[in-house]
């Protein structure tokens, strides 16, 4: 359940959502892999209290990008871009409270903040308000709105929330989850049933929190050679949820996801190889999985080979091949490529220059992204002022 990272797609390192009204310096530094000198600038900037930057921040410390992971930094920097109305922070300060990293574990706090950013119909977080109600609820009613927040971020492109509405939780409710084992004859092979309540006990909010049960649930479905599960368990290695973090154990996991045909463990362990992280870092080898899982349709897989082309970072530099990348990503519903193709098109990077179409993106990344809002209305009155001006120069030569 994360924010511009949940659940099932924790956040890419590639993949940053915030808007470009921070330091120009910082984002081409981040732009060019340079992790420490994009955290330098972006705390500055936080520290002179802008919000933007201060989600900022907090994201490179929960995953130890640019300094030393550290959750309880996060989770000040969280709050006080939080306390500003940044949505997205207000999302992720609701994903430590719901896990207790970092912070104190407060499923109160957790509704809370998750409910601060629904409110501004941030995506993630009607997502994350939904289930951890479902959880929360045998009510019929309160079920039903619940899945009426599920439908609002479903329909906003939040691909989990899509996910989550083919799925029927009240059937998961009728298994005593808490009572369950994994070592429950009755469900020793049933590799499904395994899956489901690993599931659950990730997704559960006040009810059965418990990722240490639903990591010993993956493993046991894992045993079996379940792609979902080896995929999970990566997840839950990785990010240390259930247990301790092992991020060589965690790539073995998306390896064997991987070689069983589960497209999304491609961008997962790509995330790896390019970091280095649990693996001997190979971007060559990263660009080929994302290019495998872009073409199977993954959006964020396509947002983010889209970058290493504009990077030409396991790929010869192809600012044509990143366009074309970034607009099946965008034509997804991915707001991050969106907003990015809006700067493309704005800015004539792997296609001509074209206003009209860049404000078109911005729009639509504006559903979730201020800063995308603002360049949309930014074009737009270029483009009145444009075509009143020539309105004027038609009248002139009609005289």
């Amino acid at each position: 359940m994360r924010s511009t990272r949940t659940f099932l797609a924790a956040l890419f390192a590639l993949s940053l959502t915030a808007c470009q009204a921070t330091p120009p310096d910082a984002w081409r530094a981040w732009e060019r892999g340079d992790c420490e000198a994009a955290y330098s600038g972006w705390r500055a900037e936080a520290e002179r209290g802008d919000a933007d930057a201060q989600y900022l921040v907090g994201l490179l410390l929960e995953d130890g990008l640019g300094a030393p992971r550290d959750l309880a930094q996060s989770a000040q920097w969280y709050a006080r871009a939080a306390e500003q109305g940044h949505a997205a922070a207000q999302n992720n300060l609701g994903l430590l409270h719901h896990f207790g990293r970092g912070v104190e574990r407060s499923p109160e706090l957790a509704r809370r903040y998750f409910e601060l950013a629904a409110k501004q119909g941030f995506a993630p977080a009607l997502s994350n308000l939904a289930l951890v109600r479902m959880a929360s609820t045998d009510d019929a009613l309160e079920l039903e709105r619940a899945r009426e927040l599920l439908v609002q971020a479903a329909a906003k492109g939040n691909e989990r929330a899509q996910r989550a509405l083919a799925l029927d939780p009240s059937a998961l409710r009728e298994k005593r989850l808490a009572e369950l084992a994994p070592d429950d004859p009755s469900l020793e092979n049933d590799v499904e049933a395994q899956l489901a309540v690993a599931v659950a006990l990730i997704q559960s909010g006040e009810r059965v929190p418990d990722p240490t049960a639903a990591r010993a649930w993956l493993e046991q479905a894992a045993r079996h050679d379940e792609p979902r599960a080896h995929f999970l368990l990566g997840w839950m290695l990785d990010t240390g949820r259930g247990g301790d973090a092992d991020s060589t154990r965690a790539a073995q996991c998306f390896e064997r996801a991987v070689s069983l045909g589960y497209a999304p463990a491609q961008c997962y362990l790509a995330e790896l190889l390019l970091a280095g992280r649990g693996a001997a870092r190979d971007d060559s080898r990263a660009a080929s999985l994302l290019d495998s899982a872009a073409q199977a349709g993954l959006a964020t897989a396509q947002h983010n080979l889209a970058l290493l082309y504009l990077r030409g970072r396991g790929v010869p530099p192809d600012p044509t091949r990143a366009a074309y990348w970034m607009e099946q990503a965008a034509r997804s519903g991915n707001r991050a490529a969106q907003r990015r193709l809006g700067q493309m098109c704005e800015h004539g990077v792997g296609r001509e220059r074209d206003l009209a179409a860049a404000q078109a993106w911005y729009s639509a990344a504006g559903v979730e992204d201020e800063s995308a809002r603002e360049a949309a209305r930014r074009l737009g009155a270029q483009l009145e002022a444009r075509e009143g001006k020539r309105a004027d120069e038609l009248a002139q030569g009609q005289r």
